[in-house]
């Protein structure tokens, strides 16, 4: 009989181990559900064109942080209220000053923003707020709020008292530079309107506190019919969408930095922003008085000028002129300071006051002393005429006297610092001696080398070179005038010092100038006053001509600045530079009008002063900046100098000049590559002319016709391709062979090469026949 095996019976069941996992994994179901749950707020909006039930998202810089889940209509009928179910991430932004608006695409006169609404449709967005009281009920705004005092950058206030055509985010412009916008405007409680600005953090240094701001929008017109019209625009956006600008003056460039929440005025426009300190000036009449052009000088510089102008209600009809003074002359404003008005004066001592025919009359004062007074009445009396201030004596000797007299001034830069004390004739009388004075404080202008010229009447002259007309001053024309100027630094001079007295300014000038003599084939394209030209820049003049018989050659002596001296070389070359017309084009056609002109290429070895003048430029030009490479061709087609190089069609060069070889076998093209485009070039580098059009026909295959650009088809044009395999770059000089067509090979040629960022070109070269042995690329030559 066996016996029964006893066994410990467990207290739990294994069977319980299934529910208990269930309620685990439900357990974690119900975690993962409340924690991917959103939060449900509910906002109000006035209206909700564009959004959608289960559509229309909530965004927040860009990421989606919300959907719509239902809208309706309140219970009031007057607007809807929309529950958004926000991602639980937003839990902390949810707070009581948290706004909320819609955005939907917005056309205006100036600008078009919600533009990516168009697909995607409206959306909500949000501004977080600061508040620590969580909030689940909003009120939606009907436009985006202002932006709040913690974005960077200056926040400041203006008042005005009219709109004009401002908007939210019309521009705020310094110098045409936007530097920031208008962030919001409301009214306030007086009826003047206050605009919120926020200028940009990088701009915030340019606000001082003497600072003036203006509106700029739409079109500024000042004047009347005898001052004329002034038209102003601060840029074409301000013209549509509104703008305003700012501005300090010099004189309050060092004002103390705008603080935030500053309020400053904005004014109609430039005009009544500009700064200056009123004064009034009370006068008999307001003949040649005209506001907004009348100045107030002191010695020749403005110290203001005529703002308005009004009758007074007096017996005697008299005027008074508002006017507005430079910060700087404030201290002319003292009880016993004079103003005067100058205007032309005609008599039997002459005429006085002559400049003011064209400048118009203007306003003068003498400064006096006292307290403070910012009201005047005009002197009726003449203006008292300086005395002679002390200085220092010098002679001049001159051919005659012109219009010369005594008290002619001497002008420097138009300013009078000297005048003539005597005239008198030599004992031989063939030369006149002028006496003159040099203030005090001038006396240091006058130099061993200074040469003295008379700026008395005017000079005249005219041809296809311009109209020149040489005066100093409209005064110095009756009065006569002498004017200086010294080249260089020269030494001191003791007083009585003897200086010759030219005839005018270019005889002064010539005076220290290098002469050189021209020769021509043909007077008829030149005159005394043709130019000679570098780069652009006048560097002398002809300033005579002549023919001579025995040779039959015209010939011209030319006038060149010292400072120009180096450029007339043994090898330079002189030519005359006339409108050219030719199958490839035009060129130099500003002559028709400026007339012909002498150009040159500066050349080497010693000074040389006579040259014969070329009738047309030297085939090869002066060196450019890049890689000079020769190509070897038989003949040279179509091309000449300024033809351009192509690589894949972009033009990387030009050609530099053209000359036969050594052996007159071959012609010798002179070529620069830009600089960026130098790694291009190898020595396994081909080259084949590309001028013209090359026309493939074909029975089945049709016409093809095949060009590197239209440039080339009329001047002429190379091309050039590199191996895959590019090997030895090209070097300074050397020479590859031109083919007369490109290779089927080479138009496949696609090898990769990096290209620098292009830099400033510091050396230059210059190809040199001959100067070292050179190795030709490509096919051997013959």
């Amino acid at each position: 009989m066996q016996k029964a095996v006893l066994r410990k019976r467990l207290i739990v069941s294994p069977v319980w181990f299934l529910p208990l996992l269930a309620l685990c994994i439900g357990f974690w179901l119900l975690i993962s559900s409340y924690r991917d749950s959103g939060i449900e707020v509910a906002i109000h909006f006035s209206g909700a064109e564009g959004v959608s039930a289960g559509k229309t998202k909530v965004i927040y810089k860009g990421i989606q942080v919300g959907s719509v889940k239902s809208v309706v209509m309140d219970s009031e009928l007057k607007g809807v209220d929309i529950t958004v179910e926000m991602d639980r991430v937003t839990k902390k932004g949810l707070v009581a000053d948290t706004m909320f608006w819609i955005v939907r695409p917005e056309v205006s006169a100036g600008r078009i923003t919600g533009l990516d609404t168009l697909v995607s449709g409206a959306y909500i967005t949000l501004r977080m707020g600061t508040s620590e009281k969580s909030e689940r009920h909003f009120s939606g705004l009907s436009d985006p709020p202002p932006m709040g005092a913690d974005t960077p950058g200056l926040h400041v206030r203006l008042k005005t008292d009219t709109l004009y055509s401002l908007q939210r985010g019309s521009y705020v412009y310094s110098r045409n530079l936007p530097v920031g916008k208008v962030d919001d405007y409301r009214l306030e409680q007086d009826g003047s309107i206050m605009l919120d600005v926020l200028i940009r953090p990088e701009f915030s240094h340019l606000i001082r506190e003497g600072t003036r701001f203006w509106n700029a929008s739409g079109l500024s017109v000042t004047g009347d019919l005898q001052r004329g019209l002034s038209v102003n625009v601060e840029s074409m956006a301000s013209l549509i969408y509104g703008g305003l600008t700012c501005g300090t003056a010099e004189s309050l460039k060092e004002t103390p930095p705008a603080r935030s929440d500053q309020v400053f005025t904005l004014y109609k426009d430039f005009a009544d922003a500009e700064y200056g300190i009123p004064m009034t000036l009370q006068l008999a009449s307001g003949d040649g008085i005209v506001p907004g052009r009348t100045k107030v000088m002191f010695r020749g510089l403005k110290a203001g000028i005529v703002r308005s102008i009004d009758i007074n209600n007096d017996d005697f009809h008299t005027v008074t002129a508002s006017i507005l003074l430079d910060p700087r002359a404030e201290k002319i404003l003292r009880e016993s300071s004079r103003f005067w008005v100058v205007r032309p004066q005609v008599s039997l001592s002459g005429i006085k006051n002559l400049e003011t025919l064209v400048s118009g009359a203007y306003i003068t004062f003498q400064i006096g002393d006292g307290e403070r007074q910012d009201h005047f009445i005009v002197e009726s009396s003449p203006m008292p005429k300086l005395f002679l201030r002390p200085g220092k004596r010098f002679q001049l000797e001159a051919e005659d006297s012109g219009s010369l007299g005594l008290g002619s001034p001497i002008l420097y830069r138009k300013q009078e610092i000297g005048e003539v004390t005597d005239l008198q004739l030599s004992a031989a009388g063939e030369s006149l001696a002028v006496e003159l004075l040099i203030y005090e404080q001038y006396v240091g202008l006058i130099r061993s080398n200074t040469r003295f010229y008379n700026i008395s009447g005017f000079r005249l002259d005219a041809s296809l070179q311009g109209l020149s007309l040489q005066t100093a001053s409209l005064d110095s024309i009756i009065a006569g005038g002498i004017s200086f100027f010294t080249p260089g630094n020269g030494g001191q001079v003791a007083e009585g010092q003897v200086f010759p007295l030219y005839p005018g300014r270019e005889e002064a000038l010539r005076a220290g100038s290098l002469l050189l003599t021209l020769e021509f084939l043909q007077g008829g394209d030149i005159t005394a006053r043709t130019k000679i030209k570098y780069k652009g820049i006048t560097v002398g003049t002809l300033v005579r001509t002549w023919y001579d018989p025995d040779k039959d050659r015209v010939f011209a002596k030319a006038a060149v600045q010292q400072r120009f001296s180096r450029l007339f070389r043994q090898t330079t070359a002189v030519w005359l530079v006339k409108p050219k017309v030719n199958l490839f084009g035009a060129k130099h056609l500003g002559t028709l009008i400026s007339g012909p002109y002498l150009d040159l290429l500066p050349g080497s070895g010693g000074p040389r002063t006579r040259f014969a003048v070329r009738d047309s430029e030297p085939r090869l030009s002066a060196p450019v900046p890049g890689l000079h490479l020769v190509l070897e061709a038989e003949r040279i087609g179509s091309l000449k100098k300024g033809s351009p190089l192509y690589y894949r069609q972009v033009e990387i060069g030009r050609v530099t000049g053209i000359e036969l070889g050594p052996t007159a076998q071959m012609v010798w093209i002179h070529v620069a590559i830009e600089q960026n485009y130098i790694p291009l070039v190898h020595r396994s580098s081909r080259f084949w002319n590309a001028g013209g059009v090359k026309v493939i026909a074909g029975l089945f295959s049709g016409v093809s016709v095949e060009t590197e650009s239209l440039e080339s088809i009329i001047a002429g044009g190379i091309a050039m391709a590199t191996p895959e395999e590019p090997g030895t770059s090209a070097e300074e000089g050397d020479h590859f062979l031109l083919a007369k067509e490109a290779d089927k090979d080479w138009l496949v040629w696609s090898p990769k090469i990096a290209l620098p960022q292009k830099e400033t070109v510091t050396e230059q070269y210059r190809v040199q026949a001959g100067k070292k042995k050179k190795k030709v690329s490509g096919k051997e030559k013959r």
